[in-house]
């Protein structure tokens, strides 16, 4: 993963973001997408994010983190 800045103008691609990408976050091996545009605002944010979810001195820091939700739905109904 390396960072990299914009050559071309184009908007931030992170949620409804409306601001110009100043960088861009070029990904390994993921296929024909595999580049993240984004602007400063919003790569400060993502930073912050990523601060809160490492470890931090051998303990995971998850009380931090309060909007972070699983990919699979809770199931209703039988809980086994």
């Amino acid at each position: 993963m390396q960072l990299e800045k914009v050559k071309v103008r184009i908007r931030c691609e992170m949620g409804a973001c409306k601001g110009r990408a100043v960088y861009t976050i070029r990904l390994a091996r993921v296929g024909i997408r595999s580049r993240i545009h984004i602007c400063e605002e919003c790569l400060e944010r993502l930073a912050k994010c990523v601060e809160a979810a490492t470890v931090v001195e051998g303990q995971v820091a998850t009380s931090k983190l309060k909007s972070v939700e699983t990919l699979k739905p809770k199931r209703k109904g039988n809980d086994k």
